[in-house]
C-alpha cells in the first residue's frame, strides 16, 4: 500500500502526497472535491488540494502546525468553529473526523485534513460523532456559514450529494 509523502515543489513550499486511490477505499476524487467544495462556500479551513499532472495522486498543501492530538487541544461545547466544520463533514460525506486530521494552523485557526473516506452519513450520525468525541452540545452552523450556503444553494453544484445535504442543512436552520 502507498503512504502519504511529504514533498517540496517549485516554490519551496511543501505538500503531502497521496495516491488517488488506496486499499483501504479512500479516494483522491473525495480529497480534491472537499478542498473544492470548501473554496467555493469559502469555508477556508482545508488546505489547497489538486491531482498530480498525471492524476495518479493528490498533492495537499502542507499546513505548518499541530493536529489536535498533538497539542492535546480541547474544546468548549458551543466552539462554533468546529461546529462548522461539523457541518461541513456532513456536506462531504466524511465520517472520519478524528483528532490526527483536525490541526490548528500558528494562528490557532482549526484546519480539517484527510477527506479521503467519505460515506453517505444522516445528519444525526455527524453530530453524535462530534458530541461524543469532542463533547459538542449542539452542531449549529454559524450566520455566517449559513449565509454561504444559501449562497451556494444558488448554483448547482457538480457535486449532486454535496448539494442535496446543503439544502438539507438549510431546511433544517432556517
Amino acid at each position: 500500500a502507498s503512504v502519504p509523502m511529504l514533498e517540496t515543489y517549485a516554490d519551496g513550499s511543501k505538500g503531502i502526497r497521496k495516491p488517488a486511490t488506496s486499499e483501504g477505499g479512500q479516494t483522491g476524487t473525495a480529497e480534491v472535491r472537499a478542498y473544492r467544495l470548501s473554496k467555493l462556500l469559502k469555508v477556508g479551513n482545508v488546505p489547497e488540494t489538486e491531482f498530480t499532472k498525471d492524476g495518479k495522486a493528490t498533492r495537499q498543501r502542507f499546513v505548518h502546525g499541530k493536529t489536535v492530538l498533538e497539542s492535546g487541544r480541547t474544546f468548549k461545547p458551543d466552539d462554533q468553529d468546529l461546529s462548522d466544520i461539523a457541518i461541513f463533514d456532513f456536506i462531504i460525506g466524511n465520517t472520519d473526523r478524528h483528532d490526527a486530521n483536525l490541526m490548528h494552523d500558528k494562528a490557532g485557526r482549526l484546519i480539517a485534513v484527510d477527506h479521503g473516506m467519505v460515506g453517505k452519513p444522516s445528519f444525526e450520525k455527524i453530530a453524535t460523532l462530534y458530541r461524543n468525541r469532542y463533547q459538542l452540545k449542539t452542531v449549529n452552523p454559524s450566520p455566517t456559514a449559513l449565509k454561504r450556503l444559501a449562497q451556494v444553494r444558488e448554483h448547482q453544484v457538480d457535486d449532486q450529494a454535496a448539494w442535496e445535504r446543503i439544502n438539507q442543512v438549510l431546511e433544517r436552520y432556517k
